[in-house]
């Protein structure tokens, strides 16, 4: 089973996943409503962590399967499967939006480590698209330290970037 037979699988059948990814945030709201007094106390936070996962995830994962497809396959945007790109994206930032109005993030446990998978996807996907459209000819004027300096520079300012977007 490949990626493109999940992907026609989830479009000729979609309500599965429509129900999956419409239920996270009204579970968040539900969870938020129940634990309005408690805050997050122990048994909490790793329900609210298990919620974020499940949104998040997918959410990450469409988002960088949405942007390797537009950027370096070069796909047009009108040829994305719905469900499997933009839903996911959308129920991880509803999902995400409701527990910060009710929770603090920070608070936790495990929210810090998605941003690392995000970072990483979307650092690998840089990493393909820039590799899809270098020129081989360009690679020999430069020598491979100066190359090597330029990458780890454009991780860094991605890095930096990305850390200044969650502050």
């Amino acid at each position: 089973m490949t990626l493109q037979d999940i992907i026609n699988g989830v479009g000729a059948n979609p309500l599965p996943a429509i129900l999956f990814f419409s239920a996270l945030p009204l579970l968040a709201l539900v969870l938020g409503w129940i634990t309005k007094d408690e805050g997050l106390k122990n048994p909490w936070q790793y329900v609210y962590s298990v919620l974020i996962y499940l949104a998040a995830v997918p959410g990450i994962f469409g988002f960088t399967f949405t942007i390797n497809q537009l950027f370096v396959e070069k796909k047009s945007i009108t040829g994305l499967d719905f469900f499997f790109t933009l839903i996911p994206v959308l129920s991880m930032a509803a999902t995400l939006f409701i527990v910060k109005s009710q929770k603090d993030l920070g608070e936790i446990p495990g929210f810090n480590k998605l941003w690392v998978l995000l970072f990483a996807l979307l650092a690998a996907n840089v990493l393909l698209y820039f590799g899809q459209n270098m020129r081989f000819f360009s690679i020999t004027m430069m020598p491979l330290t100066s190359l090597i300096a330029l990458m780890a520079g454009i991780f860094l300012v991605l890095y930096l970037v990305l850390k200044w977007l969650i502050k």
